[in-house]
């Protein structure tokens, strides 16, 4: 007897695929799992795209900035190179010798004509680097408080007793040894008298 099997082949079993339906079904896996990667990649390159894009802006910003930095740099070496030659020509105006200050020139004052400055606190300010009149007529507020620190204990004085304004009033010229006048005739240039 025979039977006739059909599509569903013997007993209702389906055929078997045949290998032309398991190649295309393999390839079309194949294609998907490449196009996934491929998308996968190009996510990932846009990425590195977006990065490299900010890169070379900050590269361009940072060149900028050197070169800003450079013109900076010149610019103050040049404030700097005038500010020497206005100092030297002011210390060959006033008869120094370049680098040595006016105060060095001519010598100390005595700081104990200012009410409130004994001979401690006399010290401590020649320890600070103030010998003169005029250098504490000049003081700013910033120095005031830098020398303030310096003097411990007699903190506030020179606000207080009014330092600065009295050595105003006690600065003035003084007089300078071995000057020359016309024909090499000795000068004569008066200073204040510092009486107490």
């Amino acid at each position: 007897m025979h039977h006739d099997d059909g599509p569903l082949g013997r007993v209702g079993r389906p055929d078997p695929p045949r290998p032309a339906e398991e190649r295309l079904a393999a390839a079309l896996d194949a294609l998907s799992a490449r196009d996934r990667l491929l998308a996968e990649r190009s996510r990932r390159l846009a990425a590195l795209e977006d990065v490299a894009d900010r890169l070379t802006a900050v590269n361009a910003r940072l060149e900028t900035l050197a070169d800003d930095l450079a013109a900076l740099r010149l610019a103050r070496r040049a404030e700097l190179a005038e500010r020497d030659a206005r100092i030297a020509a002011l210390e060959a105006a006033l008869g120094q010798a370049p680098g040595q200050t006016a105060s060095q020139q001519r010598g100390p004052d005595d700081l104990q004509h200012i009410r409130g400055i004994g001979p401690v606190i006399e010290q401590l300010l020649h320890e600070a680097g103030i010998t003169t009149f005029r250098q504490i007529a000049l003081l700013s507020a910033e120095d005031e408080r830098r020398v303030g620190d310096h003097l411990g204990v007699f903190r506030g004085r020179i606000g207080r007793d009014r330092w600065r304004e009295q050595a105003a009033g006690l600065a003035g010229p003084r007089p300078v040894t071995g000057a020359q006048g016309p024909a090499g005739a000795p000068t004569r240039h008066f200073g204040r008298r510092y009486d107490a």
